[in-house]
């Protein structure tokens, strides 16, 4: 089953063995503003952030899964029957070599498993700003397995006329992943002969080091020129959302504190208890009053005892927690109504626009499975 229906974890294994990335923190929406305007060369702790915060925080989370998931997959498979050119009269061809190619196409992009195999791509490339990937034909199970490469060594050197990328692949990818001969011969197998062919050209010259893969059997998606994930702009709206969360239920915590004051007396300017006496008194009182309720504190003085909270509840409906929430999903270019509203209207033409924000890669993608699955 492993070999029938391949994804992104059977290279992935090979490489957190092995490499590891650490991606920094940013306490402050400007912190993050100012490592995005850099990003453009130093990406990588921008792809690590944004792969926590996918795994982490699930705001994030759902807006990534609510695009790469927009499109419900279903596919088709249309035969047309070929005829074969000849100086005689054209001749069908054979009805039951029609019907075993017909049955083989559909095994074929049933296999694919689509409706899984799309958005995962899709989300890939939303968290990481790009994704690549490669496909072979396996002839023992007559399947088309999809392998995602490593985008820390692909990159777009052209683009066909369909639409879809011409990428290369840095070979000394399989160099450092420290494997002796033997495990890397295993893994070789898990690739497309094609690999193993560019690999063994490199070995004989480190100037090859750099292969441009057959578009007709890889390719990559790209969010920009710069393959930065544009969404982990929207981090630092989350930034000021938790921190107006945290405010929010400090200020709510308050509203249930209350301050005792003991005031001890005074006659004619002099006092009636002594220091010590003051002393104990108050944690007598302490005694009593804080260790059976967390939320009272006391303050002992000298005169009367009275109770104050410690905040009052203001009676005006906080906004700026509200807000905050949709600012998040406006700095994403989203209607923030998709996930908490309920306007007919409004959630209609948000799903039309969001739908064709994210048609030019679903086309991009569905362009190349039917260029290699045709050929």
């Amino acid at each position: 089953m492993k070999q029938i229906y391949s994804d992104e974890t059977s290279v992935k294994n090979w490489i957190d063995s092995t490499i590891t990335n650490t991606s920094s923190t940013y306490a402050t929406a400007d912190a993050l503003r100012k490592a995005i305007n850099s990003a453009i060369t130093n990406r990588e702790s921008i792809v690590q952030l944004s792969k926590k915060l996918y795994a982490t925080n699930p705001i994030y989370a759902s807006i990534i899964d609510y695009l790469s998931n927009i499109s419900m997959w279903r596919y088709k498979v249309t035969p047309h029957k070929i005829y074969t050119k000849s100086a005689k009269q054209a001749v069908k061809r054979d009805e039951k070599k029609f019907m075993e190619d017909y049955n083989l196409m559909l095994e074929v992009v049933d296999g694919l498993s689509l409706e899984t195999k799309c958005p995962s791509i899709l989300a890939m490339l939303l968290m990481n700003g790009g994704v690549y990937f490669t496909t072979y034909n396996d002839e023992e199970t007559l399947t088309l397995n999809t392998i995602i490469l490593p985008d820390k060594y692909c990159k777009k050197v052209g683009e066909t006329q369909y639409g879809t990328a011409i990428i290369s692949f840095n070979m000394s990818f399989f160099d450092e992943l420290g494997l002796d001969a033997d495990q890397l011969k295993a893994l070789m197998k898990g690739f497309p002969k094609e690999f193993q062919t560019l690999y063994n050209k490199y070995k004989k010259n480190s100037q090859e080091q750099w292969a441009i893969l057959d578009p007709f059997y890889s390719s990559g998606i790209l969010l920009n020129e710069y393959s930065i994930p544009t969404l982990v702009y929207l981090y630092g709206a989350i930034i000021n959302y938790e921190k107006y969360q945290d405010n929010e239920l400090e200020r709510n915590g308050n509203l249930l504190k209350y301050l005792v004051v003991q005031e001890m007396p005074v006659y004619q300017d002099t006092l009636v208890f002594e220091p010590e006496e003051v002393r104990d008194l108050h944690q007598s009182m302490k005694n009593v009053i804080e260790k059976k309720n967390n939320n009272v504190n006391l303050i002992t003085t000298y005169g009367k005892i009275h109770v104050e909270h410690v905040a009052e509840e203001s009676g005006v409906q906080n906004q700026t927690l509200l807000n905050a929430f949709k600012n998040i999903f406006n700095t994403a270019g989203l209607n923030s109504g998709i996930f908490a509203d309920t306007s007919v209207t409004s959630l209609q033409m948000s799903l039309v626009r969001d739908k064709a924000h994210m048609k030019k890669y679903i086309d991009a993608l569905l362009n190349f499975y039917s260029i290699t699955i045709n050929n």
